[in-house]
């Protein structure tokens, strides 16, 4: 058995007499005291050995530190207040105050400029050009058929307009959400260094600044 100190600045084990620490390599022989904390440890202890690549490398060569997540840098500058309470105030009709008072309640949300700058790809989505006000219009149309015939041709007018712009949009949607999934996978495994300003996939060596990140690696592109 053999006994070990602890460095003072970053808690590794010190085994026998090495002068430098193994985890951050303090200087024992600098003046520095360990901790004082001893402990019996195996003969054959090996202590944690620094892996300074932990972690997703920016390509650029910035350290793993400044690397994170697009998702997660998007989710964490998103914020959402709310305030409420009572309130005053005071009004002058030109010859006497008024008093008044009452309860209010605000609520927001806030984004970062960074946030903003990596916000995933909006997903296409059907929207049917049959509203309510044309499917009264129809009900009413069809009821009034009875009366007169001349609400008729103007309803086929009315419909065949509607039938273009939803197969017009049901073309739209069914092209650009599979570009969406894509897109969307992309932003999923995406990395953004802080250092660098970049967005960039892991295992690839484009860099892609902040700003055009929507734009390009983002983009429901073909």
């Amino acid at each position: 058995m053999s006994v070990a100190t602890y460095c003072p600045t970053c808690g590794e084990g010190r085994v026998s007499d090495k002068r430098f620490c193994a985890g951050c390599g303090y200087d024992f022989s600098a003046g520095g005291q360990p901790t004082g904390r001893v402990d019996p440890v195996p003969a054959d202890y090996r202590p944690r050995q620094p892996n300074a690549t932990q972690g997703i490398d920016c390509p650029n060569g910035s350290h793993p530190n400044f690397v994170r997540s697009v998702s997660a840098v998007y989710h964490e500058g998103l914020s959402r207040t709310q305030m409420s309470g009572p309130t005053s105030a005071y009004t002058y009709d030109g010859d006497s105050f008024a008093h008044t008072a009452g309860y209010s309640s605000m609520s927001g949300t806030s984004q970062t400029l960074l946030s903003q700058r990596l916000t995933p790809p909006i997903e296409p989505v059907y929207v049917n050009p049959y509203g309510s006000g044309t499917k009264w219009f129809f009900a009413i149309g069809i009821a009034t058929i009875w009366i007169y015939l001349i609400p008729l041709p103007f309803i086929w007018w009315v419909n065949r307009g509607r039938g273009k712009e939803a197969a017009a949009r049901h073309a739209y949607v069914d092209t650009y959400h599979p570009r969406w999934l894509a897109a969307m996978d992309r932003w999923s495994r995406a990395y953004y260094c802080s250092k660098c300003d970049v967005v960039f996939l892991p295992g690839e060596s484009q860099l892609i600044p902040a700003g055009q990140a929507r734009g390009t690696i983002f983009a429901m592109t073909a």
